[in-house]
């Protein structure tokens, strides 16, 4: 019976496991569209109208109209993302938590390029709605807001000198602002640029370095563990992979009495990212994120620590190939075995 219940729940992976890969796909390759709709026909009845409904979500229309007034949520050296209903784009920074009032004229959409970077879209995969140019913007008054945390943080990780400074807030916080280019396309190459952003693995560990501390002190340390995860999805600017991980921790922690698998807890956890923002499916970071995860629990990886690394390596290549050929048109060979060292490397000695 539990399995009868799970089979037919909605964040069942047996089911949209495979969708969010066509979705992932259908970015760059038109023909995976009539796939889907092939795919939508064998899916069980409670399901088919949440698919529906988000794909109407998905082609929705940006709002015409703006809001009299927003609140900053998040700034960065030339632009601040602020929100009122709608999540808007300014081309100028304001601090965190400042009620603006807004003045300016909305971009006009861009024209698509084939096999190219589409400004819009990217723009909409990243939750925002419009892109404002600033004619006159002012600051009405000072919120508190829980998106100060991150702003915070970082100013906290900037009493250390540099290079330990990029690399706290690439590691810790989800930033690569202070990253050197030359560093970066050099991790890029070797197939490592993973290790120095924050990710599943990063989280996963600080997660059972904290699971295990708070055991000594407590029996139930789930419900302080679902808080600093949620603390800390405001502390990296809830990061793409930051919300996976963490919203898949919590789906199987709660969900496992009740049955729940962690291809459960994936699904899951993909759902509620694309309810909150349709447009997600074609971000890199959901991408990469989701399809690597996926991969690493349908594949059952057994044997010594080498051989694991080995395995962990090779099947997050193959997951995310399509989409690595797709963006640099290149693929490091040497990638697989790169990361077997530098991932034992990084989970062992630099990250605790």
């Amino acid at each position: 019976m539990n399995k009868l219940k799970t089979l037919y729940s909605p964040g069942n992976v047996h089911f949209h496991g495979i969708l969010i890969v066509l979705l992932a796909l259908s970015q760059f390759n038109w023909f995976v569209w009539p796939v889907l709709i092939v795919y939508l026909r064998f899916l069980p009845k409670p399901i088919k109208p949440l698919v529906v409904l988000y794909l109407i979500m998905m082609m929705w229309p940006p709002p015409e109209t703006l809001p009299a007034t927003c609140t900053v949520r998040s700034q960065s050296e030339f632009a601040s993302i602020c929100v009122n209903q709608t999540t808007i784009r300014i081309n100028k920074s304001f601090p965190v938590g400042s009620v603006i009032e807004l003045k300016g004229a909305v971009r006009p959409p861009s024209a698509p390029v084939l096999a190219g970077f589409h400004r819009d879209r990217y723009y909409r995969s990243q939750g925002i709605d419009v892109e404002l140019i600033d004619e006159g913007s002012r600051v009405l008054k000072q919120t508190q807001t829980l998106f100060q945390l991150q702003d915070a943080f970082l100013t906290y990780l900037s009493r250390y000198d540099q290079p330990s400074q990029a690399y706290l807030r690439a590691l810790v916080a989800g930033d690569r602002s202070q990253l050197e280019e030359t560093f970066v396309d050099t991790v890029a190459g070797l197939g490592i640029l993973h290790l120095f952003a924050i990710s599943g693995l990063h989280v996963g560990l600080m997660v059972t370095l904290l699971e295990r501390f708070l055991e000594r002190f407590i029996r139930q340390p789930t419900p302080f563990i679902i808080g600093f995860l949620l603390l800390y999805f405001f502390v990296t600017g809830f990061a793409t992979s930051v919300v996976r991980a963490g919203l898949m921790w919590i789906l199987y922690r709660l969900g496992k009495p009740y049955g729940y698998q962690s291809l459960d807890a994936i699904s899951g956890a993909a759902g509620m990212v694309l309810l909150l923002n349709p447009h997600a499916v074609f971000d890199v970071g959901f991408q990469l994120s989701y399809l690597v995860s996926l991969g690493l629990i349908l594949v059952k990886i057994q044997g010594g620590l080498a051989r694991q690394l080995f395995v962990v390596s090779m099947v997050a290549q193959a997951m995310t190939l399509p989409i690595q050929a797709n963006m640099s048109r290149s693929m490091n060979v040497f990638a697989p075995l790169i990361n077997v060292v530098f991932v034992w490397f990084v989970s062992v000695f630099v990250v605790p």
